[in-house]
């Protein structure tokens, strides 16, 4: 059971295995190619929902094609058949549609000391290289740089310059060739990504989730390549996996993947859960699963250990500039029991509540979160609400009473939603 629970706890944002669906219906179809592991079929059940709720009126067979991409590291030249709506996951920016961002994966091959080389994959806004810090986005436990393509057009608004990084293991990276996934082999990778993409310029880094575990493990590591540290719903106090045998990791790996635990932590990732937790936007977080190496590489990580990093929170970011923004709503990560943890590491961090939005700020309120990041790197005050007293006295005073705080929250909630019905 605690496995399970575990499980859960890591999986909120992961893609549910749903009937395909050669037949649906939709305002335009477009072509694009897209990494070689995704299958067309696959990718052909991303609808958006407006198509969805015309079903009774047409419906419209889905077009596909061939496409020969130029060989590269990161495709091998394989032919991809695909077809994509055209503003799917986009509903307010159709010109930077999803398949607009499958091309826009790119990958630079690097060489992991004593691992191997990989091509790591991401995906980067069109803003030119500047002055300011390049803004590198890392996505959360098993997901891939798409878990951003709601924020990186917000951020291509701002012109702010941005990667959305896969990380070592998970993504669209082919690991074939390297002897690890673990968390040393992610730190390399992040620090090789670093050198020779962005030529060693310091960052700001943003971690959503686990991903911040992952900025705290690299910025304790390489102090120097961090600017300014951005923690979103950050998971930095759950150390480790769970001790599981050998035999049965694969076995846990295939309950991670199953239909019950995905929709219901999907229905936990999001506040607006009517708007956001679709089947349409799981389908496009499975997209990366179909990789040959996705499931050794979650057994692999699994057995590993995983990030414990709650000894390095304080250490790593005393000396960062450091921006702390939750989900006032988050169900997955509860402010009430994880904020009072950072406050207490980080005194001198700047926080900001996420108003109406639950453990996805990037995904459920994108615009919020890019405009915070364009003023983080400019150095000028982040708009929101940066009073975090209650929850923080709560958690002074005991379990008890933030339990009792997260209730009359609650409740405050329910009343809101009547008064608005």
């Amino acid at each position: 059971m605690a496995f399970s629970l575990w499980l859960l706890s890591l999986s909120w944002q992961l893609p549910q295995n749903g009937p395909l669906q050669p037949i649906v219906q939709r305002a335009g179809v477009v072509v694009a190619s897209i990494p070689s592991c995704v299958t067309a079929e696959a990718a052909a059940q991303i609808v958006e929902p407006a198509a969805r709720s015309m079903h009774a009126a047409e419906t419209r067979t889905i077009l596909t094609r061939t496409i020969l991409k130029p060989p590269t590291p990161f495709d091998r030249c394989h032919r991809v058949s695909v077809a994509l709506t055209l503003a799917t996951a986009f509903p307010s920016h159709s010109h930077w549609s999803l398949h607009r961002r499958l091309e826009r994966i790119e990958s630079t091959t690097v060489e992991l000391p004593s691992m191997g080389s990989v091509s790591l994959t991401f995906s980067r806004t069109s803003c030119p290289k500047s002055l300011a810090p390049p803004v590198v986005l890392l996505h959360g436990f098993d997901s891939s740089c798409l878990e951003f393509r709601r924020m990186m057009p917000e951020l291509d608004d701002l012109g702010v310059e941005a990667y959305a990084l896969d990380l070592l293991g998970w993504g669209f990276a082919d690991t074939r060739h390297i002897s690890s996934v673990s968390v040393e082999a992610k730190r390399a990778a992040l620090h090789a990504f670093w050198k020779e993409e962005l030529g060693g310029r310091p960052m700001l880094v943003l971690g959503v989730s686990l991903g911040a575990a992952v900025l705290i493990d690299f910025a304790a590591a390489y102090p120097a390549a961090i600017d300014k540290a951005l923690l979103v719903d950050p998971q930095g106090f759950i150390d480790g996996t769970p001790p599981v045998p050998k035999p049965l990791a694969r076995l846990g790996i295939g309950v991670l993947g199953s239909w019950p635990l995905r929709s219901l932590a999907n229905q936990l990732a999001y506040f607006d859960k009517e708007r956001l937790a679709t089947d349409d936007a799981i389908r496009i977080g499975l997209l990366h699963c179909s990789r040959d190496q996705w499931e050794d590489d979650s057994v692999d990580w699994l057995l590993g250990g995983g990030y414990s990093v709650s000894s390095m929170v304080a250490p790593a970011l005393a000396q960062v500039p450091t921006l702390v923004m939750w989900g006032r709503q988050d169900e997955i990560l509860p402010p009430a029991d994880f904020l009072p943890k950072f406050y207490e590491a980080l005194p001198e961090a700047s926080f900001r509540w996420v108003e109406e939005c639950g453990h996805s700020p990037h995904l459920e309120q994108p615009a919020v979160l890019a405009e915070a990041v364009a003023a983080f790197i400019r150095g000028d005050k982040v708009k929101g609400d940066a009073d975090v007293s209650e929850v923080v006295a709560a958690a002074a005073r005991g379990p008890l009473a933030a339990l009792l705080e997260q209730l009359k929250q609650r409740l405050a909630e329910a009343k809101a939603q009547q008064r608005s019905s």
